[in-house]
């Protein structure tokens, strides 16, 4: 492989954006992108479909119009593509679909939901 000033400073900036903080907000993993978010997620056995829902889901999901059709799509097109956060402190992960989001304890239990 042949290194040029070019292909150095593009490397460079890969790592740099790579290795930048994540954003401040309760749904980040804490540490940023990399190996570390996806690994502290796997205190919770990653959900494929709802179900049940806690008192608070269920009266979410009926007040905001969201069918589990409709979480259970957020929660498919998420573990394809990566959009999963967990809540630093607690034990639910939040599903980011194309329409909505679904936040799910260990027990694949819908804890809240709403639209994007």
């Amino acid at each position: 492989m042949k290194w040029t000033a070019t292909g150095i400073a593009a490397a460079a900036t890969a790592i740099a954006v790579m290795s930048a903080p994540a954003a401040a907000s309760p749904w980040t993993v804490g540490m940023g992108p990399g190996p570390n978010a996806r690994g502290e997620l796997s205190f919770i056995a990653l959900c494929n479909s709802v179900a049940s829902f806690t008192k608070h889901g269920r009266q979410q999901a009926i007040s905001r119009g969201i069918s589990e059709d409709m979480m259970d799509q957020a929660i498919a097109k998420a573990n394809r593509t990566g959009k999963r956060y967990k809540r630093q402190g607690a034990d639910t992960i939040k599903y980011v679909g194309d329409k909505v989001w679904v936040v799910l304890n260990s027990k694949c239990a819908v804890v809240s939901t709403g639209w994007n």
